[in-house]
């Protein structure tokens, strides 16, 4: 076998297996969320950390990094939910499945001059 069908068949095994695990934490989170009673999608109206004013008031205690710093803490608390974790091992295997095909086209290139 040579090394450019290795590296195309890691990154096809690569973007299997990501995307069955992706599709696996997905579905189970979703699962335990059904079971709980728990709607993921619903969205209050209006949050009050959403508006305006609570983002000038911290802009107003803290700064501009303080504001930068409270989005960040958001998304981290989004990325622990099931569907941000399924996105997260989803793009990973995407890209790294993604460097396995350029590296195997860079190989057979380079081994046909």
């Amino acid at each position: 076998m040579t090394r450019s069908k290795q590296f195309r068949l890691a990154g096809v095994v690569i973007l299997a297996l990501g995307l069955i695990s992706a599709a696996a934490v997905y579905w189970s989170g979703v699962r335990s969320n059904d079971q709980a009673g728990q709607d993921a999608d619903v969205v209050s109206p209006l949050s009050p950390d959403d508006s305006r004013r609570y983002a000038y008031t911290v802009q107003t205690y803290s700064g501009d990094v303080g504001l930068l710093l409270d989005k960040l803490v958001r998304l981290e608390a989004e990325l622990k939910e099931p569907k941000g974790v399924a996105l997260v091992i989803a793009v990973v295997s995407v890209s790294l499945a993604m460097g396995c095909f350029l590296v195997a086209s860079r190989v057979a290139e380079a081994s046909s001059c």
